[in-house]
């Protein structure tokens, strides 16, 4: 899980905060500051405001850019209202949540077991809370997602990138063939 910076409270071009006078109108800054991808799991696509302390917990925060990230409906239907605060947990806005999870062969993620004990209870606390440790079902792709997102890791690890890039002129030719191969639009 990596790192989010969703940065300050986007700000108009007076210098005025942007309302959110609904939490949904956040989504199009949240995708330029956090890129198209679930807080959480990590999947692209169909991704919602999600509300890190639930809105309905706290009613207060329901329009405050520090209490959004951007959430799958898998990772948001599991957390839903279960947790009541911040406290308890790692958080990918404000912890070290690339080391606190590991990724293996076949898409499973498991807490990191070199955490420190504190660590180790925010990050599997979070592990449940958004059900990370599922198996893949018909309607809950993200293990099945995983496993797709590795073994084309592996496969364009696999390829000798520089030779076949060779034929291409410029750089940024080479670093947009090199993001086709990882989209699979070059086999």
């Amino acid at each position: 899980m990596r790192s989010i910076n969703r940065g300050p409270w986007p700000t108009e071009n007076n210098g005025r905060r942007v309302s959110f006078s609904n939490y949904r109108h956040a989504k199009v800054k949240l995708f330029k500051r956090i890129g198209d991808y679930c807080s959480y799991c990590e999947r692209r696509g169909d991704l919602h405001v999600e509300h890190v302390v639930p809105k309905s917990k706290v009613p207060e925060l329901e329009t405050e850019w520090g209490n959004f990230l951007l959430g799958c409906v898998n990772c948001n239907s599991n957390k839903l209202e279960k947790n009541q605060s911040r406290r308890g947990y790692i958080w990918p806005d404000c912890g070290n949540t690339f080391g606190a999870f590991v990724y293996s062969v076949g898409g499973q993620v498991r807490v990191n077991d070199s955490l420190s004990k504190g660590e180790y209870k925010k990050a599997y606390a979070l592990f449940n809370l958004v059900g990370l440790g599922k198996a893949g079902t018909d309607t809950d792709r993200r293990r099945h997602k995983r496993r797709e997102a590795w073994d084309l890791a592996v496969k364009v690890s696999s390829i000798d990138y520089r030779r076949k890039a060779s034929g291409i002129g410029c750089r940024a030719c080479k670093i947009n063939w090199l993001l086709q191969c990882l989209d699979g639009r070059v086999q």
